[in-house]
């Protein structure tokens, strides 16, 4: 690795390398976010820890950063993915209850 001599830069220039150094740890942290939610897909059976206990259920959503989650009991947690673990096999995405609502289709009407 090349030695950065951090002795001979100015005020400026430290604040300057700061940014970038963040800039890019913020950069590998959403890349490996991204990767790790990739691998959860709707349906999946999923485990996390709230903190008190085991919670399990169903990933309904992957969003930006985490995953929507409707547990057993049929609470909706959004986890990163970071703290899931996939368990046992997966449902029919039409067995999620979920909170859509589901438009009429134009059948039978004349255009």
């Amino acid at each position: 690795m090349k030695k950065i001599d951090l002795d001979s830069m100015s005020e400026a220039e430290l604040r300057e390398l700061n940014r970038e150094v963040i800039k890019r740890l913020d950069f590998y942290s959403h890349t490996r976010r991204k990767i790790e939610l990739m691998s959860f897909s709707i349906g999946d059976r999923v485990e996390f820890d709230d903190g008190y206990r085991i919670v399990s259920g169903i990933v309904t959503r992957v969003n930006q950063k985490t995953a929507t989650v409707q547990t057993d009991d049929g609470r909706g947690w959004r986890v990163a993915p970071s703290f899931l673990r996939r368990v046992g096999g997966s449902r029919d995405v039409s067995e999620i209850q979920t909170n859509l609502f589901q438009f009429p289709t134009n059948a039978g009407k004349n255009s």
